[in-house]
């Protein structure tokens, strides 16, 4: 397999070995820096992360490699933020494999045409995050990087054993998968998008004490949104599932050691039980008596709308009348 040995070994090469792997591959950088597939304006920059490909030894002692995988509007920002507090300093994990279907599906392709990207590029990445953020510390409980779940480029050869690579070392990458009702991630994409019409420059989060962001949010959120119904809705959402489950499928049957949870539960519950089940699985953060105030008091982004389902969507009625009876009808009231 094409894989990089140093990150998957904890030998540390000699300062010669690091400065003759840094000049062998200085140009081969430059020609994958000019590659079209590499040159997305909010792609997974080359020169942002140039040293991902040198060669780095993960510590055994500090923050637990992490990859969260969500799509858009599932909630993924406060949830790794409010993780990353309850297990130890707040950190960011940024969304590496880019934030659209369009921009994934580039850096996919940049992995596969530059010589220098290795299959075990996520082990890659994780290694470089626990070393040379400065965010990231021996205090903190997790580090790690956002991941979509796009199918247009998830089951793809790099995809795949990225995935297979983070189960090859010892202690194991963890994965979170995140996933949140497919009407309400619509609902939010499309007042996101009327929002980001109506206000220039709207912000996707607010922080708690942003006053300010709250307000034009506020002014936002006054926005209805028109769902499609009848054939258009029921295939959506009949695409939604089944992509959901290809991704366990995948996920599975490349050994990742995973654990899916839902925004739902973990925003809507009255308990902290679907937390708990997180920190359970990474063996670390508060794994009982934790609360949704414990919780909450962590927060460091504010909710910007609150409004439910039948508030938002113009034609709910309509919305309604598609999915009862079918095996959608759920949807209307998760």
């Amino acid at each position: 397999a094409k894989t990089n040995q140093e990150a998957a070994e904890p030998s540390m090469p000699s300062i010669q070995a690091q400065d003759d792997w840094q000049q062998q591959n200085d140009s081969i950088k430059k020609q994958c820096a000019a590659l079209p597939e590499c040159k997305k304006e909010d792609q997974w920059h080359w020169t942002d992360t140039r040293h991902w490909t040198d060669p780095c030894t993960r510590g055994r002692i500090g923050p637990i490699p992490v990859v969260l995988m969500a799509l858009g509007r599932s909630g993924s920002s406060i949830t790794w933020s409010t993780l990353s507090a309850l297990t130890g300093e707040r950190n960011i994990a940024y969304e590496r494999t880019g934030q659209t279907e369009n921009v994934t599906e580039q850096f996919f392709k940049c992995l596969e045409n530059c010589p220098l990207a290795f299959h075990n590029w996520t082990i890659q990445l994780l290694c470089h995050i626990q070393q040379r953020r400065s965010d990231v510390t021996v205090n903190s409980g997790i580090a790690g990087f956002q991941w979509k779940p796009y199918m247009n480029s998830f089951d793809s050869e790099y995809a795949i054993e990225g995935l297979k690579a983070l189960g090859s070392v010892d202690p194991k990458a963890k994965v979170i998968y995140l996933t949140r009702n497919p009407l309400d991630r619509k609902i939010s994409n499309m007042r996101h998008e009327l929002g980001k019409q109506a206000q220039k420059d709207l912000p996707a989060h607010c922080e708690v004490n942003d006053v300010e962001c709250k307000k034009r949010h506020s002014a936002a959120a006054g926005v209805g949104v028109t769902l499609p119904t009848g054939e258009a809705l029921s295939h959506w959402l009949n695409v939604a599932t089944r992509n959901d489950a290809k991704v366990g499928a995948i996920l599975r049957e490349a050994g990742v050691d995973y654990v899916k949870v839902s925004y739902e539960q973990l925003y809507n519950a009255d308990n902290a039980d679907e937390w708990m089940k997180i920190f359970r699985f990474l063996r670390v953060g508060p794994m009982e008596d934790l609360t949704v105030d414990d919780v909450r008091a962590t927060f460091n982004l504010a909710s910007t709308h609150s409004k439910g389902r039948n508030e938002t969507v113009t034609n709910f009625i309509g919305v309604e009348n598609t999915l009862k009876g079918t095996e959608f009808e759920h949807f209307l009231y998760d």
